[in-house]
């Protein structure tokens, strides 16, 4: 069994300006304060698969080779700054995507699929978004700097 998610790669024309929105953040947040994504496990989860089996990969894989081919590329829009679970307890910190029609016809369609192939519900309502962040048991000054920056992002 393994922890497994379905996601999409960041393309690499976004990558900069997500380097330079979580280098910004860095700057709210005293040394070591969090543990930062690095650039290369960046991605957009499409649905949480939570723990797999790795046999049904070659059959996940397919099917969502099945419902890529139904559609066509789609941009990725930039959101604001946030903070899972809220700004008051900040586990996750994150740059949003926006809920385009053709991220949320995608997103329900593979989520459906793989729904029809395995007991893979997500009980969560969907909130695109790229992990920037994850801080370690912040303080109160690091939290009210940290809900200072989400207010003005």
């Amino acid at each position: 069994m393994m922890r497994a998610f379905i996601g999409l790669a960041i393309p690499p024309e976004l990558r900069p300006g997500i380097a330079a929105v979580q280098e910004e953040l860095r700057t709210c947040l005293p040394k070591r304060a969090a543990k930062w994504s690095p650039a290369q496990q960046w991605h957009l989860t499409i649905h949480f698969l939570g723990e797999t089996k790795t046999e049904s990969f070659p059959v996940l894989t397919r099917i969502l080779a099945e419902v890529c081919r139904r559609h066509p590329p789609f941009a990725l829009e930039f959101t604001r700054l946030g903070a899972f679970p809220n700004p008051d307890n900040p586990r996750v910190l994150w740059l949003g995507i926006a809920k385009t029609p053709a991220l949320d016809r995608f997103q329900a369609e593979a989520s459906e699929a793989i729904g029809l192939f395995g007991s893979y519900g997500e009980s969560r309502t969907y909130h695109p978004h790229i992990t920037l962040a994850r801080p370690r048991s912040p303080d109160q000054p690091t939290v009210d700097s940290l809900r200072r920056r989400l207010a003005d992002a």
